[in-house]
């Protein structure tokens, strides 16, 4: 990490303190306060490591009508005469927007005598000014009013309305530095030789300076990066602030010189000391972005970056990312309040970034009571301040897609989804690839969803991993395929891959059959919140699959699937409790699977209303061998299971000294049947025969396999 440059405060007898000692022999309460409202009298406490003054000044507020009194004594200094904080603050905020355009300190030293805006030059005239600066915007000049020096700083343009050539020699009216309005500009060619008037020292540093920048700024613009940082070298030697960042940002993207942050954050420190926003905002990105940022470098960027934001109020994107640092407690303590402050100042100034996070902020509910509608229209808004915002697109077309805050409309939701896509959106482009693969708002397209969803799985988004493995598994049949994609996402972290994974190792479906592997990949689905992966491991654990049995870690993680929701967990638990005797709660699960559509637990259910109703019937068995190479193993034992179920008659399997329900597939599976394992079928009831019959054949058909 580079060494912290620490800047000096400037007193108004001219001395620079670096020191507590000699700030105190220094001490002026007005220059003191006015650091305080800027934040740069916490900062130079802090990085001088004087805590207990910088934690005492951190509790003080701007508004706290005695706050220079306070502040003195907490240095131990005497209290001077009343002054107005409020004012300190306001002419503060002026100074430091005034830094921005000029560095010359006969100019900062007359702020009061600057105009930003028409109002400041109105106030001006009325005070009887002679001598007016006019900054960076457009300003009208009443000609009625005479005897004034207009001076311009920035790009300052003066309106005259005027038909005609104004004598301002008559009217003792002198500009310098200042450009006129286009339509004066016109009528002056039109009665001179002249270009356009612009009367400026052009020997003064500032002028210079200024005109480097901008030639700077043209050649960058044309890609000579070259040329553009040449001239912002120059323009910096010559003090102007704004070089410094964009010498920095070159730097840092290696335009026209090899890549070199260290080289990057010199510069912006530079641009620091001469209060240039982007320079603090740039140099805090370096360090939110930096892998390995302390606690104290992540401080130190919350710092600057809220530096930015007060001197650069109409920068969206400094606000979005404070913003983000306030939302996501980074560099300084979790705050939604402030997160969505900075977010709505964002979006105020028309940042499409702010806006969007405005959007996500009221669909979550931070902070803010969950309005699916003003999420849309921040969502919205975002997309319209900035066609390309990839997110913002993204968030729409989720909007659309399941019709939160809008009518739902699938089709506005795909063609979104694929506009974000294109923009390089990776979560995008895996959805994109789902409702290509179903014909949801589109046509169904298999290429185009392996392309989409191939690019994001390219691009390291795990979800897209999984689809691929799942697309490969159950639409092709390409097991080995399937495994390798469905590995590639468990690992990067897809708990619902890590899942079938399991399913893969357990069933030996593009690897050699491994229970023990799939317990591994059930628990490590488990444990990331896949309730499915509890119900499988729930499973594992009630009949000693992988690991060893125990009924009571297998209750507990078949009930904690089944709360969380799985259809599966649901289903397990309920032939769990109803074969230990409690019937009741037992058919209460399989009602709630059956109810969310769970074909299994709606036949369970049939079955168990039949065999109440039922009488006995005849008795009927018959003895065959396991044919297929993989055993009884899912599938088959799913298809045998789903057959036996479609008889009234109460079925049996018996094989290796066991006796299960033929109707539920976890007695049948943890039997484990392999094969040429033999087994008897028993079936009791009025169709006991046909059932008999019916099953052995299917066992001897090898299931198909």
């Amino acid at each position: 990490m580079a060494r912290k440059i620490k800047f000096p405060l400037k007193m108004a007898d001219g001395a620079e303190v670096r020191t507590l000692n000699e700030l105190k022999e220094h001490f002026d309460v007005e220059s003191v306060v006015g650091y305080f409202s800027d934040g740069r009298l916490l900062n130079w406490l802090r990085t001088r490591y004087y805590d207990d003054e910088a934690d005492k000044i951190e509790q003080l507020t701007a508004s706290d009508s005695e706050l220079h009194k306070k502040i003195c004594e907490i240095f131990g200094v005497e209290s001077e005469a009343e002054i107005d904080p409020e004012e300190i603050a306001r002419r503060q905020e002026r100074l430091n927007r005034l830094k921005q355009y000029t560095d010359d300190r006969d100019i900062l030293e007359r702020v009061d005598q600057v105009a930003f805006d028409q109002e400041d030059l109105g106030d001006l005239l009325d005070e009887d000014a002679t001598l007016i600066y006019l900054c960076n915007n457009r300003f009208t000049i009443p000609l009625r009013v005479t005897d004034k020096t207009y001076v311009g700083i920035g790009k300052a343009i003066a309106v005259i309305r005027s038909n005609k050539i104004v004598d301002f020699d008559a009217l003792n009216i002198k500009f310098k530095g200042v450009r006129f309005d286009d339509d004066y500009d016109a009528i002056f060619k039109e009665h001179t030789s002249a270009q356009t008037p612009i009367y400026d020292n052009s020997g003064s540093d500032s002028s210079r300076a200024e005109k480097l920048f901008k030639e700077g700024r043209e050649a960058y613009k044309d890609d000579d990066f070259k040329t553009a940082m040449k001239k912002y070298k120059e323009a910096a030697e010559l003090g102007y602030p704004e070089a410094f960042s964009q010498i920095g940002f070159m730097y840092q993207f290696g335009q026209s010189v090899d890549p070199d942050i260290y080289e990057a954050r010199r510069w912006y420190k530079r641009g620091m000391e001469k209060d240039d926003a982007d320079s603090f905002g740039l140099y805090a990105l370096t360090l939110t972005r930096d892998d390995n940022a302390t606690e104290s470098d992540k401080r130190e960027a919350f710092r600057y970056m809220k530096r930015a934001t007060e001197l650069a109020p109409d920068d969206g994107h400094y606000w979005y990312y404070l913003g983000k640092m306030y939302r996501f407690g980074s560099g300084t303590n979790k705050n939604l309040y402030e997160a969505f402050n900075c977010f709505k100042q964002g979006n105020k100034v028309g940042n499409s970034l702010a806006a969007n996070q405005l959007g996500i902020m009221f669909s979550n509910g931070e902070h803010v009571e969950q309005n699916s509608r003003k999420a849309f229209d921040f969502f919205r808004k975002a997309v319209g301040l900035n066609e390309n915002n990839a997110s913002a697109i993204r968030n729409l077309a989720d909007c659309y897609r399941f019709g939160d805050g809008v009518a739902k409309d699938e089709y506005k939701a795909f063609e979104l989804f694929k506009k974000a896509a294109e923009l390089g959106n990776v979560g995008a482009m895996t959805v994109t690839g789902v409702m290509l693969l179903n014909g949801e708002g589109t046509r169904e397209d298999t290429e185009q969803f392996f392309y989409w969803t191939k690019k994001a799985a390219d691009n390291g988004d795990s979800s897209a991993m999984g689809n691929l493995g799942y697309h490969f598994k159950y639409n092709i049949g390409n097991y080995s395929k399937a495994f390798d994609w469905y590995e590639r996402a468990a690992n990067a972290g897809d708990t619902v891959s890590m899942n079938e994974l399991g399913d893969m190792y357990f069933d030996g479906q593009g690897v050699r059959e491994n229970k023990s592997k799939a317990f591994q990949w059930y628990l490590r689905s488990a444990q990331n919140g896949d309730f499915d992966g509890m119900a499988n491991v729930g499973t594992c654990y009630l009949y000693g699959n992988g690991t060893t049995e125990n009924s009571y870690e297998g209750e507990r993680w078949l009930k904690k699937s089944a709360e969380g929701g799985s259809l599966l967990g649901m289903y397990f638990y309920g032939d769990w409790l109803y074969d230990q005797g409690n019937t009741r709660a037992g058919i209460s699960w399989f009602e709630r699977a059956a109810n969310e559509g769970l074909e299994a637990a709606q036949e369970k259910l049939a079955e168990i209303r039949n065999e109440m109703n039922q009488p006995s019937g005849g008795v009927w068995e018959a003895m065959t061998m396991i044919r297929n190479r993989q055993g009884m193993h899912a599938r088959p034992a799913s298809i045998f299971v789903q057959k036996a179920s479609s008889f009234k008659s109460k079925i049996q399997l018996k094989a290796k000294g066991k006796t299960c329900d033929a109707k539920s597939i976890l007695m049948i599976m943890s039997i484990g049947l392999e094969y040429g394992d033999q087994v008897t079928i028993l079936a009791e009831g009025p169709d006991a025969r046909q059932a008999v019959n019916e099953l052995r054949n299917l066992i001897d058909s090898g299931f198909g396999e």
